[in-house]
């Protein structure tokens, strides 16, 4: 997998998480529930693509799709071919090649800030925390 540097992001460790390279992603639609629009979702750098496990959920960065996060499914009877499936059965699964894979994410937590009025969110305070904590943040969807 390859990943080209960007000069607008810092990448860095979270003091609370396992060691590792961590990314936040911001939820773009709801596709991923309980996720939704707002939600922020911590996800720690997967460096091959073998080390995606069938189940888990992702953030997948490929050449046509851009960054998706979903839930990943491994058939045996379909080797090099992952099935991208969202939670909400509204969606239809899709398959990629692992070849056209650019980065994956594996998720660890996610900071449900999208299930409050906007009243009720300083969105400066929730970024500020963030960049203490050195947190990259990415939109996707």
């Amino acid at each position: 997998m390859n990943e080209e540097p960007d000069d607008q992001m810092l990448l860095t460790r979270l003091p609370f998480l396992l060691t590792g390279k961590h990314k936040a992603f911001s939820i773009k639609d709801d596709s991923m529930p309980p996720l939704c629009k707002g939600n922020i979702i911590i996800c720690k750098h997967v460096e091959t693509t073998n080390e995606i496990k069938d189940g888990n959920t992702y953030i997948i960065n490929t050449e046509s799709n851009d960054f998706v996060y979903k839930r990943v499914k491994k058939d045996r009877d379909k080797r090099g071919i992952l099935t991208l499936v969202s939670d909400s059965r509204f969606y239809v699964p899709y398959d990629i090649r692992v070849s056209d894979i650019l980065e994956a994410w594996e998720f660890v937590c996610s900071l449900n800030i999208g299930s409050y009025k906007p009243e009720e969110i300083n969105i400066t305070s929730v970024m500020k925390m963030l960049r203490e904590l050195k947190v990259e943040i990415k939109p996707i969807g």
